[in-house]
C-alpha cells in the first residue's frame, strides 16, 4: 500500500548527511521563501517549493503534494504557526519528523545532485521551539529543497508526547489501521538525532 510506503520513507530515513554548509544565495532565498509562507500558514504554496523527481508523473506529483500539505497542517494543529526562525550551526538532541516527495530517500542523487544540509531554529505560536533541518538537492547551478525535518527537542518534557501524537495523526490521515504494526514500531523507535552542542 502506497501510504505505508510513504510512512516508511518518512520514518526510516538515514541521517548520513550531517555536514553543515553555508547556503548559496539562491537556495538561501528559496528556504527563506518557504519559511515565510509557513509563517503565513500558506502550506499549499510552501509545498510547491519542495522538489519532486523529474521522472514523476503528474498524478504522482499531486499525490505527494497532497500528502505533504496534510502533514504540514497536522504539524500546525500541534505546534501552531511558525513565528520566527534563524540559522544555527549548533543544535541539541531532537526527535525527527521528516517530509519529502519521492519513493526513495535521496532520490535526487540518482539525478546527479549532491545533498547539502542546513539547520535553523524555529519558534512556533503555541510556544514550542523546533529544530528545522533542510536537506537540499544540489545540482551545481541550482539547488532545491529536497526534504524537511522538524525536530522536537528531547529536553522538552512534552516532545515525546507531541511527536507521538503527530505520527498517529498522520497515520490516521493516510488510512493506516489502528492495529497496524508500523504504529507500535514507530512509537517504540522514535528517530532521535544527536545534537552537537
Amino acid at each position: 500500500m502506497k501510504s505505508v510506503a510513504l510512512i516508511f520513507l518518512i520514518f526510516f530515513s538515514s541521517t548520513a548527511y550531517q555536514q553543515v554548509t553555508a547556503a548559496p544565495e539562491s537556495v538561501d532565498n528559496n528556504i527563506e521563501q518557504f519559511f515565510d509562507l509557513f509563517k503565513e500558514r500558506k502550506y499549499e504554496q510552501a509545498t510547491q517549493l519542495i522538489a519532486y523527481p523529474k521522472s514523476y508523473s503528474q498524478n504522482e506529483v499531486i499525490s505527494d503534494y497532497n500528502s505533504i500539505t496534510r502533514n504540514f497542517k497536522s504539524l500546525d494543529q500541534l505546534v501552531g504557526s511558525l513565528t520566527g526562525y534563524h540559522k544555527t550551526n549548533t543544535y541539541p538532541d531532537f526527535y525527527e519528523f521528516g517530509v519529502s516527495a519521492g519513493k526513495e530517500m535521496y532520490w535526487w542523487t540518482k539525478e546527479g545532485a549532491k545533498t547539502s544540509v542546513y539547520y535553523y531554529t524555529g519558534s512556533f505560536s503555541k510556544g514550542d521551539t523546533l529544530i528545522l533541518k533542510v536537506l537540499t538537492a544540489n545540482y551545481g547551478k541550482s539547488e532545491e529543497i529536497g526534504m524537511l525535518y522538524f525536530g522536537f527537542l528531547t529536553s522538552d518534557e512534552h516532545s515525546k508526547e507531541n511527536i507521538t501524537h503527530l505520527y498517529h495523526k498522520i497515520l490516521d490521515d493516510q488510512g493506516i489501521p489502528k492495529n497496524h504494526p508500523i504504529r507500535e514500531q514507530i512509537i517504540q523507535n522514535l528517530p532521535v538525532l544527536s545534537g552537537n552542542e
